[in-house]
């Protein structure tokens, strides 16, 4: 059972909720979570706040990285009976909601690359000037 901070109380505990990913964008850390999808970090109240919108549930050896203010998320799907994945990237503009939402609206979503089974996540994005 994975192991996790927990920031209210000071100490560790024990959960079976994993976090995939994290990632920082538009100044706030984003995670994304097997049973709660998409979260953010409200650091006002030290708690995890679930991102509002139609956000991507599933993101079993996923990625998230910050993209111009924000967050461009990769996922695998398996292809049946063959030995390769989809991988697919959606890409979510955040906006705040009063004073604890974080609202996420999936600008673009598609198929970026077909891959072997066998292969990982490096590096997601690369920034150029």
């Amino acid at each position: 059972m994975p192991i996790v901070y927990r920031l209210r109380q000071g100490k560790k505990m024990a959960t079976n909720d994993r976090v995939w990913c994290i990632c920082v964008a538009d100044y706030k850390l984003f995670a994304f979570f097997t049973d709660c999808g998409l979260m953010w970090l409200d650091t006002k109240h030290n708690i995890w706040r679930v991102v509002s919108g139609d956000m991507p549930r599933k993101l079993y050896g996923g990625a998230m990285v910050e993209y111009y203010g924000k967050l461009a998320v990769f996922w695998r799907e398996r292809i049946s009976n063959q030995k390769q994945e989809k991988i697919r990237c959606a890409v979510i503009a955040l906006a705040r909601v009063g004073e604890e939402e974080v609202r996420g609206t999936i600008e673009w979503s598609g198929v970026v690359a077909t891959i072997p089974y066998v292969c990982g996540f490096l590096h997601c994005l690369v920034a150029s000037d």
